[in-house]
């Protein structure tokens, strides 16, 4: 047990472990250190003590309306094994400052529950970013000014309004009856042709973005909206353009996506050194505690001929609970990262998992996995795996279903990983909910992507990856 402590006093996770009443069993050091920067007064500093009722210190944090109700309620509801996860974020602002954790209940083994609080303060506020980026382009936007001008079929200038001659720095005698070619950047005269001639009385509107020069020499991004009419032969009579400058639209549209480009490979890195640290974990737990609690049970075993016959009884006694400990012990080091995965494939691990979900959840499973030739590279078969966890963790949370069926399918340049059920559906996705979007984000690193069939009755989420095998190589 001491060196089940030393592991998990190594996390930089708080974890907090409870018995089946929901009192505290054991924390670790991360948690302990959390605890000591609040408030003298706060409830949570009490959190530490070894058999403390958390879900009562729970309801009793007051740190915003309805916080201990809920997240105390959500613990309940795993611990009744109504729900098979709870997971909450929340900003921790009476401890320190700019601090964000999320916070995952789960099951153990043994009876009771596993809370991990996370700092994933770095992600919080790249996501704060973004979407303070995001209001800014909504400002550019709304701000922008038009100019607006109408020219002939062969391109000559009919009519020029004022901003139009400010912007280009030229007065109306000075265009009209003049080809608008010359405002246009030469290099975008080839895709602005292309894109008129596509005008029709069954097509009489198209948009272009282009390059233009401005009256101080300036080259500038333009978007123009063009509404072409057309006489009794269809051929083009007039077009009316209503122009805007979007070079700052470009400009912070560009900022946007290196700003989603930087929050992406955040968190595929959070990801890999997740995973990384769940397989360490996973290994020391199997090697470490496990030859620990096979040395005690030969030291018990070498007592028996020496100890009375009460004795031998609190051996055996001693024996069955070293058992169950090493039984805990396989199923957490599985469950953080199955050994399978690599020794026996893709294929084989998301069986076995199916089968221990079924049997967990109570929900009939039936599952059509194709045979790989070969298997994908390991960060595929990672978020494969990952990906197929989280669609049944979502089932059995929301979804009401009886049966659920999981199809795998290899064809010549990508495997489809598809999870249906027979429950409710949904309409929308649930406030707050981030499994989706954990989805979408594992599929899109592979190329890859999701469809989502929301029923009612039922619901299927396919995810759709391009097959990658361990040398780099796509399937041909």
């Amino acid at each position: 047990m001491e060196v089940s402590r030393g592991v998990l006093d190594a996390l930089t996770a708080g974890i907090v472990v409870l018995d089946d009443a929901g009192g505290v069993r054991f924390v670790n050091a991360a948690f302990r250190r959390f605890a000591q920067v609040l408030p003298a007064d706060h409830p949570f500093r009490e959190a530490c003590t070894t058999g403390c009722d958390f879900l009562g210190l729970t309801r009793r944090a007051l740190t915003r309306p309805g916080f201990g109700t809920l997240v105390a309620d959500g613990l309940a509801a795993v611990l009744a094994g109504r729900e098979a996860v709870f997971r909450y974020a929340f900003a921790c602002d009476q401890a320190m400052a700019s601090v964000f954790f999320a916070m995952e209940a789960t099951p153990s083994a043994e009876g009771g529950l596993v809370l991990a609080y996370q700092d994933v303060s770095r992600q919080h506020q790249l996501e704060c970013a973004l979407r303070a980026s995001e209001e800014g382009y909504r400002t550019v936007v709304e701000d922008q000014t038009e100019v607006i001008s109408r020219f002939a079929g062969d391109g000559s200038f009919l009519f020029v309004n004022e901003v139009y001659c400010r912007f280009f720095g030229k007065s109306e005698d000075e265009l009209l009856g003049r080809h608008w070619h010359p405002v246009a950047h030469p290099d975008d005269l080839p895709l602005i042709n292309v894109q008129l001639a596509r005008l029709s009385p069954d097509n009489p509107v198209v948009t272009i973005e282009n390059r233009v020069w401005s009256a101080s020499g300036e080259m500038r991004w333009m978007q123009f909206v063009n509404r072409a009419t057309f006489d009794a032969a269809g051929r083009v009579t007039e077009i009316q353009s209503v122009g805007r400058d979007i070079t700052s639209l470009k400009a912070v549209g560009e900022a946007l996506d290196q700003s989603r480009a930087s929050l992406r490979a955040l968190l595929a890195e959070t990801e890999q050194v997740r995973e990384e640290e769940r397989k360490a974990i996973a290994a020391e737990i199997h090697d470490e505690l496990g030859a620990a609690l096979t040395a005690a049970v030969f030291g018990l075993n070498a007592l028996a001929p020496h100890v009375s016959e009460e004795g031998v009884l609190a051996l055996a006694g001693l024996r069955s609970t070293l058992a169950g400990a090493s039984l805990t012990a396989r199923e957490i080091s599985t469950r953080l990262r199955p050994p399978m995965l690599n020794d026996l494939g893709l294929v084989e691990t998301c069986r076995w998992y199916a089968g221990e979900w079924s049997r967990t959840t109570g929900i009939r499973v039936t599952t059509r996995l194709a045979r790989l030739g070969r298997e994908p590279e390991e960060s595929l078969r990672v978020d494969l795996f990952r990906i197929l966890q989280e669609l049944l963790t979502n089932v059995a949370r929301h979804a009401g279903a009886t049966r659920v069926a999981i199809v795998l399918s290899a064809g010549r340049e990508a495997l489809t990983l598809s999870v249906s059920d027979d429950g409710a559906g949904f309409t929308r996705p649930r406030e707050g909910g981030l499994g989706l979007a954990g989805i979408r984000e594992r599929a899109r690193r592979h190329g890859g992507l999701v469809t989502v069939d929301p029923g009612p009755p039922g619901a299927r989420v396919r995810a759709r990856i391009p097959l990658v095998f361990g040398s780099g190589e796509v399937q041909r």
